[in-house]
């Protein structure tokens, strides 16, 4: 017996400690009514939910009689059974207070609540979205399914609209703007009926190449699965910093809702105080961020004092003191304090005290404190303070200050301090200190070192001379404009051997397909033995004439030389007092403490490669 009598009151502490964890209008509850006073029933409904009722008896009618039947029902279902929507509840403590409902004819609003239920199985959904879309009204469902919003009695129809994940939207027209409960059906979405033609066509064909014995819905699956791997690295990026100024309920809207709103405008502090609660949903034409914003998309112009986000598309005007996330296009004038991040194309002017990065086609004027980063194809004019990176073909005119760098095609002029790379140019100009093209069709390069692998000029040369120096120089760049380097010594000295390098142009033209003539300017500086610090300098124009072999050729000609030499030099006098020995005209004289000759010379050489 007294065993009995513990397991009872252990029972009893059970269901009580369950009762007084859900909260009281969810508890469930079984009754069957026939014409019992309302008063009673209340009674049998705080037994079982295990609560007390607190009412006044003169505003609330409990002395009428009533009849239904409850199984398993929430307390707030059956009140709305008892009462319809003459009374409201609040819960405090375990008491549930029950009031008149005071709405007014004059009331400028009305509330409309109820559960929304799965209609395939009749269970209560929570975190499904609830909004109307005139009036931006909006809630989110409860842990328990239930739902309340607040309407506007406005002389405009009114739609409900009722959204979740994984679940068909429902829409429904509100007949009388009077507080109501309504509880609304939603159909799950059935998974296999995705047709193949939506999904990229590229994915689906390597896929079902490699795989001809998969059905279709795995195909599906995989290449949903590819193209979740692709997410595009802006989405990356805002995806995390959105949520983090989002409420609870404007992350579960943007999950829920599909549709896009549209508003004339919305002004906020951070995106879960704004005028604007479903932000991430909607499109506006104007947007005020005074710190952060967020919204679906920008029409005409928004201004942000930290960060703009925008999960769609921006036109017209963008700025903010920090960054701008755009998830789509900019078409229009962006400005950021420190960067840009762009998933789509973006169009006429960007720019940034940091960075630019852009997943889409760049069409436009392009700046950036560090760097611009592009990963398609872009046009225009792009100048950072570091570097350009284009991934795709870039039309235009790129400038940096260490270096540019265009994956594809270049048609246009790279400028740089340091290094200009494109893997193919059609018409263009690299200037910088180096330049490298794989293949190029026309393309002037003008730095200390160029360049091209494919369609360049780069012919290694031996040669001798009038001075009676064999030299090494090798030409690279291109037939039009080409750059040099050369050394050389005289092979014959040995107590006194004199040595060479040195850098200069040339151009290149042709007389047919196995002539052609060479126009050469270098620089070069001599010593002997060790390396001399005093001015020895050759300055050398030559002119020579070239027979071509396929990878091998024979070239003679004429040089003009002019020397100046520092004459405070103490090897001066021995080395360079009758050099050159050979020359077919001199001129010489002494101006302060330099030597200047000039003499006509000649060399013959011979070249191997093209």
């Amino acid at each position: 017996m007294t065993l009995k009598f513990y397991l009872a009151c252990l029972l009893f502490l059970l269901v009580s400690s369950s009762h007084a964890q859900i909260a009281i209008l969810e508890r469930n509850i079984s009754l069957e009514v026939r014409g019992e006073v309302i008063a009673e029933v209340l009674k049998k409904i705080s037994q079982q939910g295990n609560f007390t009722f607190s009412y006044n008896p003169s505003a609330i009618e409990v002395s009428a009689t009533v009849s239904f039947s409850a199984t398993h029902q929430s307390v707030r279902e059956v009140l709305t059974l008892i009462f319809q929507d003459k009374v409201t509840y609040k819960e405090k403590g375990k008491y549930l207070i029950l009031q008149k409902n005071e709405e007014s004819e004059k009331s400028k609003y009305f509330f409309l609540s109820g559960y929304i239920r799965d209609e395939q199985t009749g269970k209560k959904l929570a975190q499904a979205s609830v909004y109307e879309p005139l009036t931006f009204a909006s809630t989110v469902s409860n842990q328990y399914g239930y739902y309340q919003i607040r309407l506007p009695t406005t002389p405009l129809p009114l739609t409900i609209n009722a959204a979740k994940q994984d679940y068909q939207a429902q829409k429904m027209r509100l007949d009388g703007k009077k507080t109501k409960n309504i509880d609304i059906m939603l159909v799950p979405e059935t998974k296999d009926t995705i047709p193949i033609a939506i999904i990229r066509r590229q994915d689906s064909l390597a896929i079902r190449e490699a795989n001809p014995h998969l059905p279709d819905s795995v195909v599906i699956q995989m290449v949903e699965n590819k193209m979740n791997e692709k997410e595009s690295l802006s989405k990356r990026l805002t995806t995390p910093f959105a949520r983090f100024f989002t409420s609870a309920n404007q992350k579960i809207n943007q999950l829920n809702i599909k549709d896009i709103l549209s508003k004339k405008w919305q002004v906020g502090l951070v995106p879960y105080l704004s005028t604007n609660q479903l932000m991430g949903n909607t499109e506006v034409d104007f947007s005020l961020n005074l710190l952060v914003g967020s919204n679906a998309g920008v029409k005409k112009a928004e201004l942000g004092g930290l960060v703009n986000i925008v999960r769609n598309n921006v036109g017209g005007f963008q700025a903010a003191g920090l960054f701008n996330l755009v998830g789509k296009q900019v078409n229009g004038v962006q400005f950021a304090g420190l960067g840009n991040i762009v998933g789509g194309e973006v169009k006429y002017a960007q720019a940034a005290g940091l960075f630019n990065i852009n997943r889409g086609k760049t069409q436009g004027f392009q700046a950036a404190g560090l760097f611009n980063f592009n990963i398609k194809n872009g046009e225009g004019m792009s100048a950072a303070g570091l570097f350009n990176y284009q991934s795709g073909n870039y039309t235009g005119f790129q400038t940096s200050g260490l270096f540019s760098f265009t994956s594809q095609e270049l048609k246009g002029v790279q400028v740089s301090a340091l290094f200009n790379y494109a893997r193919k140019i059609k018409k263009g100009v690299q200037i910088g200190l180096f330049n490298y093209v794989d293949s190029a069709e026309t393309v002037i390069p003008i730095g200390l070192f160029s360049y091209i692998r494919k369609g360049g000029y780069h012919p290694i040369e031996l040669s001798v001379n009038e001075m009676e120096f064999t030299n090494l120089t090798f030409k690279t760049g291109t037939r039009r404009f080409y750059t040099i380097l050369t050394t050389g010594m005289q092979p014959h000295e040995v107590s006194k051997r004199l040595w060479q390098f040195g850098y200069g142009i040339g151009t290149y033209l042709r007389l047919g397909k196995t002539m052609g003539i060479n126009l050469d300017l270098t620089a070069h500086h001599l010593s002997q033995d060790s390396f001399s610090r005093f001015l020895n300098l050759l300055n050398r124009a030559s002119l020579s004439l070239e027979k071509k072999w396929q990878w091998f050729g024979i070239a003679v000609g004429p040089a003009w030389n002019l020397m100046i030499t520092d004459i405070q030099s103490p090897y001066y006098q021995p080395i360079f007092d009758n050099f050159p020995q050979t020359q077919f005209y001199l001129n010489e004289q002494i101006e302060s403490e330099f030597r200047i000759k000039s003499w006509v010379g000649a060399q013959v050489a011979v070249r191997f490669g093209r």
